[in-house]
């Protein structure tokens, strides 16, 4: 009997111990965030965004991976509540009560955490443009469109960022989107930092 009993604390511990090294890697990779820093919290999108119908809940729903094709978008500054998270979830309400929910897809994030990627789409202050923005590019920010002769800056705030696994590093001349899964537009910068070129 205490050989038995031996036994089994030792499999409880080694069972606690694979447990406890899951979730120190399930924190490494990304998906752990801090629940008290957001939840319930009003943020603000510093981005544009493109959602498309969730399918698990009524509402909408976006990957991190910015599919820059859906159909409904979202623009820089739109206003929401924070409600809840799920695995590598994040869900929001807008003032019209629509939910959006926000997936963190953590291979396409080598450089980001869950919680870094938030705070590079969220703010908990109302989004204000930078003042040196065109009248040309401000209307394709709030309209979510991108055109040749627009900056770096102003198709960040239109689109979002592309995703680090195509794309690690921002400043570079030509930055990789995907436009639905798979399906991918290229965005060519002159020395400037304006857009040059468009490949679909």
């Amino acid at each position: 009997m205490p050989i038995r009993a031996s036994r089994r604390a030792l499999l409880a511990f080694l069972f606690l111990a694979l447990a406890g090294a899951f979730a120190a890697c399930h924190t490494a990779g990304g998906a752990s965030v801090d629940a008290n820093r957001w939840t319930g919290k009003t943020v603000y999108t510093r981005v544009g965004m493109r959602v498309e119908p969730a399918k698990k809940v009524a509402g909408w729903h976006m990957y991190s991976t910015n599919h820059v094709g859906l159909p409904k978008f979202i623009p820089a500054g739109s206003k929401f509540t924070f409600r809840d998270f799920g695995r590598n979830r994040a869900n929001l309400v807008g003032e019209d009560g629509a939910l959006v929910e926000l997936e963190y897809v953590t291979r396409h994030h080598p450089d980001l955490t869950f919680d870094t990627w938030l705070e590079r789409q969220l703010s908990e202050t109302p989004t204000e443009l930078p003042g040196d923005l065109s009248d040309k590019e401000k209307e394709a920010v709030a309209a979510g469109r991108y055109e040749v002769g627009m900056s770096r800056a102003a198709l960040f705030l239109a689109i979002g960022y592309p995703p680090s696994a195509l794309t690690p590093g921002l400043n570079d001349a030509q930055l990789t989107y995907e436009v639905r899964r798979f399906n991918r537009v290229i965005f060519q910068f002159d020395a400037e930092g304006r857009l040059s070129a468009i490949q679909h």
